[in-house]
């Protein structure tokens, strides 16, 4: 704060800055929501207050035992792991599980004690379910009631965990999640799989916190809420980066009800290992596109025009066959990756030495007395090591700026995806509108104007996600009502790889054309011996 500036605005100022708002949201307090009861048991304890209005507090911890099954051409990978939840209950509720006890031991009922709260989660990304349930705690059921002792100190919760009851409950899952990776720079990508979990029954009725306990009766040991053991996973091409977590409310514009959620979103930030593709196609590849250039050494003179075609054409086939090595490897997607920008630029180098090679009875022809074959060699050794070396340099820049995404957060991630994907939502119209103009054709332009004006606002404003829903009536006599839905898709176009990597095959153009009408013009820029194959520049 400023000199002489008001204490109340220096005041308003702290309780409105994000420390003060994270104090708020995140406090693990909640004394002003709890009582201090006695049980039918005799013993008194700690519970929420049935009065309570505010959310519950849900801590969690969770173990990932295994993460495999990463599937590129799907978008999928598979993880299995635990998920252990603990709330505080209410005296209601720890009376209906005590009767619930004395039935049991009774052998009045063999049903399972369930709490009249219960988190309801669900995964945002799942696309297959092998398995996901409650791991039961016999003989009461899948929720436990019982005290976390090695639990946060009283000062900074609010209340003895000695005293305080919590129901437990441990979820097991196996599930398929979707991730739609960003594969521009493949094989030299990081990406985030994310696991998104959500609890659905809105924020104002539960909230999401790290569990916070200690594994020691002194409180000296921190117990870690979150842990990935990487013992039995199965990564293939994946290294291992680092794993965020992220807790937070869901946007309400993902919700037709405008409603908002708590989330947990686990991003696991991996590394794909390059090398491999480097040794198994880059250098294929390389040696390929070399052993094109021993086409010159096929004289024509000599009749060795067919062979020299033969072999270029199978080198081209070979290439063919490389690509379609590296489709398979890779997802429909309507983008070139940064190695198949590799493998057209490898296939126009063969091409353009067939095309040399195919023409090189006409140009001997229009330029007698010079070598031309001999001029092409050294250019097209030139551009081939040219545009090999800018490769390399290339894929090393790449990769260093795909290692930054490996310490973004979700909201960094979103201003760097290379395309947003908009919602399209439909939403009622009233008939008023309708009856008041007269008739249908008044109505249908007055929509058409508006639908037009709509679409334009939507495409010149800076919000791109935001939709437009039109009405309609179909059928000979209006018996059809259709609702039809717009929504600007914001792209972006990354061309770096593709402008430069053409500009030599310009430039070598460029040169061909410059020395053969010097040379045809007799200006002496290029000088050739007889007999000898030495080209002096």
């Amino acid at each position: 704060p400023q000199a002489g500036e008001n204490p109340e605005r220096q005041l308003s100022k702290q309780e409105s800055s994000p420390v003060a708002d994270a104090r708020d949201q995140w406090s693990y307090d909640e004394s002003k929501n709890l009582v201090e009861t006695q049980a039918s048991d005799g013993v008194t304890y700690t519970f929420r207050s049935e009065k309570a209005k505010s959310a519950r507090r849900v801590y969690f911890s969770m173990k990932v035992k295994r993460f495999s099954d990463i599937d590129t051409v799907h978008e999928s990978f598979r993880a299995r792991f635990h998920i252990y939840l603990n709330w505080i209950v209410t005296h209601k509720e720890y009376e209906t599980y005590l009767a619930h006890t004395r039935d049991q031991e009774e052998r009045r009922t063999t049903a399972k004690w369930e709490p009249k709260f219960k988190p309801r989660i669900e995964f945002v990304n799942e696309v297959q379910e092998h398995y996901f349930r409650s791991v039961p705690y016999p003989p009461m059921g899948y929720y436990r009631i019982i005290p976390l002792r090695a639990w946060l100190d009283q000062k900074d919760c609010g209340f003895d965990c000695k005293k305080t009851l919590f129901c437990r409950q441990k979820l097991e899952c196996d599930l398929t999640f979707s991730e739609q990776m960003e594969l521009r720079s493949f094989p030299f990508d990081c990406q985030d799989f994310t696991i998104a979990i959500r609890e659905s029954s809105g924020t104002s009725k539960a909230l999401l916190m790290p569990e916070p306990r200690y594994t020691d009766s002194e409180r000296q040991i921190k117990s870690d809420f979150f842990k990935l053991d990487t013992t039995f996973s199965v990564l293939d091409e994946w290294d291992f980066y680092s794993t965020m977590l992220e807790v937070a409310d869901s946007s309400s514009g993902a919700s037709r009800s405008k409603s908002v959620y708590h989330e947990i979103t686990v991003r696991f930030k991996m590394m794909r290992r390059w090398k491999v593709y480097m040794y198994n196609i880059v250098v294929y590849l390389i040696i390929i596109t070399f052993i094109s250039l021993t086409c010159f050494a096929l004289d024509e003179e000599d009749g060795d025009l067919g062979e020299r075609l033969n072999l270029a054409v199978t080198i081209l086939l070979t290439l063919v066959a490389f690509q379609h090595s590296i489709f398979d490897k890779l997802p429909n997607i309507p983008y070139l990756t940064f190695i198949h920008k590799y493998v057209i630029i490898s296939f126009m180098f063969v091409c353009a030495v067939i095309a040399e090679s195919s023409l090189l009875p006409f140009a001997n022809r229009v330029f007698h007395g010079f070598t031309f074959d001999v001029l092409a060699s050294w250019l097209f050794g030139l551009f081939w090591l040219s545009y090999n070396v800018y490769f390399i340099f290339r894929a090393g820049w790449v990769r260093h700026i795909q290692r930054q995404k490996l310490l973004m957060d979700s909201d960094e991630i979103k201003s760097q995806i290379d395309e947003k994907y908009p919602q399209f939502l439909m939403s009622w119209k009233s008939l008023r509108m309708f009856l008041t103009s007269g008739n249908y054709d008044d109505w249908a332009r007055q929509e058409s104007e508006l639908e037009a004006q709509e679409k334009q606002k939507m495409e010149t404003t800076k919000d791109k996600k935001k939709s437009v829903c039109v009405m309609e009536f179909g059928g000979a006599k209006g018996d059809i009502l259709t609702f039809v839905s717009y929504a600007y898709s914001d792209k972006k176009k990354n061309k770096r790889f593709v402008n430069i990597s053409v500009d030599p095959v310009v430039a070598v153009a460029c040169c061909v054309v410059v020395v053969a009408v010097a040379a045809k013009i007799g200006i002496p820029i290029v000088k050739c011996n007889k007999g000898s194959r030495m080209l002096t520049l």
